[in-house]
């Protein structure tokens, strides 16, 4: 890496006349010994792509043409999305295999900040599937993210790409299938840095991390943004790179001419940042020898879903300045290139999220962690030393990474591969996070209205590793728990629970609404825990519990009963998605023995499996069931009907409204289809689909009667955004033809 400064070197031996003319004699047979490969050498041809956000998906399209036409290229200085289509092109892939990677790529999947969740413990799955408002406390201070964006796996997704190129360039970019040269801006200095060398993938990420946006690349001494902000038209870098003929491409978004075009506080703060941007722009548009400028008018930088379609664009500009760059070259005595269009590196049946470009032959020599400071590197050492001696696997690789990342600990973890001295090392660099975070959310629904969540969680690898919850949840349902976790090993521990809740239970009798009542419970629960890797968990113990029932209709009746008893649960989650799982298997058990004034066990069980068909399909069979057995207080009995957003909740039920009905015992199956789809094109993550639900119920407390059977079926839609968390509305209906909506805005807890 290099940088815009020039040092002034140091010399140990005294300039006196030996000195001078041992220098003279060398520089002279250097000069005299390079002058007929001088005179071989062609002109060398620049081709530097600003910066611009999504708006440099035209620079595509200008490298589509320059390669069609056969202008030579021999360096590309890329800032921003430029670095990103200049770095991804200067290490082999085709002009075809960049339009394939920038169609294919699910942008707000790769800049989200959750942690693939089939790598969570048991523990922090429910976390991980709650992405609210995350703030970090240290030392009883909130701490602000770095960026809204940690840059966790689209760090991982560069890395995918050009992990081969860096190892088979040797860390060197000038080694590359094309010489390459990233922008990006050490904000400790606010300087320009040149990265010529090193990973090929961090000089990339680092060039494209928008301040506030992405979390800064952080290296031991430097904190690396977005080169764009200053010098978004690397024309000069070129031109003291050795380049003799520079053909730029300026996709940046231009400055604000009309009143009426600066509408807020963040237009306000953006047109003043790009003045600077802007004179040094104009500078360097004067220094190149050809610019093209594609005709993006009003397209927003920000939407890189849509990137894609400026493409052509970029080939229509390219195509106007063919004329000017070829009347330029054969001045110099530059020829067309005679190379064949560039053959494809990506696979026919290509996968964004399973192909990766690396060396099967690649060994790793050494291995080693850099960033840990505030936890033990013992915790990791075991772990990574798997890696020494073997056939390097990117896959397993990235694997290791999302493990470590999804024990919270780290706000980004990402790997490099250097070679050096004949050895490969392998270096992990981790950028660690505080040990106590704060998530707070907010949730819309038909069934409790607008509820506030809330949670603060804490652990620590010191030692022993503990880790303390508190979680509370305001609204019509009221619900507070506080978790100790001390676990003795990676697998076993001790539990400690309190758990109380608070809320307006409804009231219906032959499904016909006759009031409510008030449901006030309190419990604690002291017992052992096991965490299989990352798919399951079992808990039990011994647990006392306290349930007091206010204002209950004459039928049910006030209540106070202590209940203590036995629990036990046992889980397994392999879902990659909690909200529309593609792929995965759910089991949740849960179990109770009651062994004082009412003696009774109560056993509840949910088993769902998915199934992905297509890339864009859902495909879930799921089951539940409950038994009470007697004798039972009815408040004891299981509540059901409703979305079901929350766990103290009534459990849900397609068609049913919230606790419509109560019962004892109870069997269902279901089965549900859904397909991702882009309603609107500058829309995220979304979907609609297809459920379907039948059932046995017991509406009564006598095991001799019947089941009464009901089935229900909907219809739904989905959008899972960045800010609110997802939103989704169904229209169900049971056998009866009575329609209803559920409308839900936001996590649940």
């Amino acid at each position: 890496m290099t940088t815009g400064k020039l040092h002034k070197p140091e010399y140990g031996i005294a300039r006196g006349p030996l000195f001078r003319c041992m220098l003279f004699l060398c520089c002279a047979s250097a000069v005299f010994s390079t002058l007929p490969s001088f005179a071989e050498q062609r002109p060398k041809v620049a081709l530097v792509l600003s910066g611009g956000g999504a708006r440099g998906g035209a620079h595509i399209g200008v490298l589509r043409v320059l390669e069609r036409e056969g202008v030579p290229i021999d360096m590309i200085v890329g800032v921003s999305y430029g670095a990103l289509v200049g770095g991804l092109y200067a290490a082999g892939y085709s002009v075809d295999d960049l339009q394939r990677v920038i169609l294919e790529t699910d942008w707000w999947e790769i800049t989200s900040n959750s942690p693939d969740r089939r790598l969570s413990n048991m523990n922090r799955k429910p976390m991980a599937d709650r992405q609210m408002l995350a703030l970090h406390i240290e030392e009883l201070k909130l701490k602000l993210p770095y960026g809204i964006f940690a840059g966790q796996k689209i760090h991982q997704f560069l890395n995918q790409l050009t992990i081969g190129a860096t190892y088979r360039a040797r860390n060197d970019f000038d080694q590359l299938p094309t010489p390459f040269r990233a922008i990006a801006t050490d904000i400790l200095s606010g300087e320009q840095v040149v990265i010529d060398n090193g990973s090929l993938g961090a000089a990339i990420r680092a060039s494209i991390s928008v301040p506030g946006v992405f979390a800064p690349l952080s290296t031991e001494h430097t904190h690396l943004v977005d080169g764009g902000i200053v010098n978004n038209l690397p024309v000069d870098v070129a031109l003291d790179a050795g380049a003799d003929f520079v053909i730029a491409v300026d996709c940046a978004t231009p400055l604000r001419t009309l009143k009426e075009e600066i509408q807020d506080i963040i237009d306000v703060i953006d047109q003043a940042v790009s003045f600077r941007i802007e004179e040094r722009k104009i500078a360097n548009r004067k220094r190149s020898h050809v610019l093209i400028l594609p005709e993006l008018h009003n397209f927003d930088g920000s939407d890189f879903n849509r990137s894609y379609t400026l493409i052509p664009i970029g080939e229509q500009a390219t195509k106007k300045e063919m004329d000017k760059i070829w009347t330029a070259l054969q001045t110099l005595g530059v020829p067309r290139s005679a190379g064949e269009p560039r053959m494809s590196r990506l696979p026919e049946a290509f996968d964004i999220n399973t192909w990766a470009d690396i060396p099967p032959d690649v060994v790793i020599d050494k291995v080693r962690i850099e960033g840990v400071k505030r936890y033990s590197e013992n915790l990791f050492k075991v772990r990574l030393e798997k890696f020494v001696n073997e056939p390097i696997s990117f896959k397993e690789l990235e694997r290791e990474c999302g493990r470590l990342h999804a024990t919270g600990l780290f706000q980004t973890v990402d790997f490099h591969v250097f070679y050096h001295k004949g050895e490969t090392e392998l270096v992990f660099h981790v950028l660690e996070n505080p040990p106590s975070e704060l998530k707070v959310g907010i949730h819309y629904s038909n069934d409790y209205r607008v509820s506030v969540l809330g949670e603060i969680a804490h652990q620590t690898t010191l030692g022993r590793i503990s880790e303390f919850h508190l979680r509370a949840l305001a609204g019509n349902l009221n619900f507070a728990e506080l978790v100790l976790i001390f676990r003795t090993s990676r697998r076993f521990g001790l539990l400690g629970e309190v758990q109380g809740w608070d809320q307006d239970r409804l009231y219906f009798r032959n499904r016909q609404r006759e009031g409510g009542y008030k449901e006030r419970r309190f419990r604690t629960r002291l017992g052992l825990q096991a965490l299989f890797h990352s798919w399951g968990g079992f808990q039990a113990g011994y647990q006392l519990e306290h349930a007091r029932i206010r204002h209950a209709a004459r039928s049910i009746g006030d209540a106070s009963e202590f209940l203590p008893g036995f629990s036990l649960s046992a889980g397994i989650d392999t879902r990659d998605d909690s909200i529309v799982p593609t792929t995965g298997v759910y089991l949740q058990t849960r179990a109770k023995w009651i062994h004082r004034t009412f003696s009774h066990k109560r056993i509840q069980a949910h088993l769902a499996c998915f199934a992905s068909p297509g890339s864009r399909w859902s495909v879930g069979i799921w089951s539940n069931g409950g038994y009470v057995t007697q004798p039972a207080p009815v408040f004891e009995f299981f509540p059901l009907g409703g979305a079901g957003h929350f766990s103290n909740a009534a459990l849900p039920v397609v068609g049913l409204k919230r606790d419509e009905l109560r019962v004892a015992r109870f069997a269902s199956v279901g089965v549900s289809v859904w397909r991702k789809v882009k309603f609107w094109e500058s829309v995220p993550r979304s979907g609609i689909g297809i459920f379907y639900q039948g059932g046995l119920y017991d509406m009564s407390s006598s095991p001799e009667e019947d089941f009464t059977p009901i089935h229900g079926v909907g219809v739904g839609g989905y959008v899972n955004t960045t800010l609110l968390g997802p939103i989704r509305v169904e229209i169900v209906s049971t056998q009866k033809n009575d329609i209803k909506f559920n409308v839900s805005i936001g996590f649940g807890f």
